[in-house]
């Protein structure tokens, strides 16, 4: 064997081990578990979920839907529990779908459901990708800050005195101009709503390292509209797997609108 042959030979083995290393392997569907993290005062039945749920079942995904402690009826959410009874449901499901052989954790949340989703990855090492449809329920921003200011000085105030398993009457909101007096534990309340609290998804968004997140923004979502759904996604690390897409639905819907463009993405991981 010649020298010539000899060099272009360890070139192509050169080559080749590249190209064996650095090789986008697409994830499938059956190693896929998918968590859904409900919105503000929903459930798992949502009509929205269950269709999302039944389409991405069809495609091979595993998938479960989870009610969490800001879950309710008809927008209003009840608050029964805090942000640290939402980890350990999810905690519980991901160690049911890794014994059920699905070796990658994605979490999908929808609108209020996308800052939990980012709370607990940036506290656990156990979610592989993050998704957010439709994200809401922005802590720390000037609207929300002025329409919570009062409740979270007072909650503050309550746990400061000792008072944090006791009550306070709040007035809640969700979209679509809606509002909701109720009662809630002045710990439960600030674990979701204070903005120097553990549910800050603009602060969060900085922490996630290099987990990769897609944020599928409904072009009939004000808060695409406004260009602040595309501010906040800025906020994450720079990450060629992560991806801002927009999609043709209003906020509700975009769980089942944006199909396509989540599959699409889980695969190109």
């Amino acid at each position: 064997m010649n020298r010539d042959f000899k060099n272009k030979l360890s070139v192509l083995f050169i080559f080749a081990t590249f190209l064996f290393f650095n090789a986008s392997y697409a994830a499938t569907p059956s190693e896929v578990g998918i968590i859904v993290l409900h919105g503000k005062g929903g459930s798992p039945n949502f009509p929205v979920l269950q269709k999302f749920e039944s389409k991405m079942l069809d495609k091979g995904y595993a998938v479960v839907l989870p009610r969490f402690p800001w879950g309710g009826k008809k927008g209003k959410a009840d608050y029964s529990g805090n942000l640290k009874d939402a980890f350990e449901i999810i905690s519980s499901e991901i160690i049911k779908l890794k014994q059920d052989g699905r070796k990658i954790i994605v979490l999908a949340g929808h609108s209020m459901g996308t800052p939990g989703a980012v709370a607990y990855a940036i506290n656990h090492t156990d979610v592989d990708a993050l998704i957010g449809m439709a994200p809401g329920h922005f802590v720390g921003s000037n609207f929300h800050n002025d329409f919570t200011s009062f409740e979270v000085n007072k909650a503050k105030q309550m746990v400061a005195d000792g008072q944090g398993n006791e009550t306070l009457n709040i007035e809640d909101y969700n979209s679509g101009n809606r509002r909701f007096k109720m009662t809630v534990k002045a710990d439960d309340y600030l674990s979701f709503f204070d903005p120097n609290g553990p549910m800050n998804l603009g602060e969060n968004l900085e922490k996630i390292g290099t987990t990769p997140f897609l944020w599928v923004a409904p072009n009939g979502d004000p808060v695409t509209q406004k260009g602040q759904a595309k501010e906040y996604f800025s906020k994450a690390p720079s990450n060629e797997k992560s991806k801002f897409v927009k999609i043709e639905a209003e906020h509700k819907n975009a769980p089942i609108k944006g199909v396509k463009v989540i599959h699409q993405w889980i695969s190109d991981l």
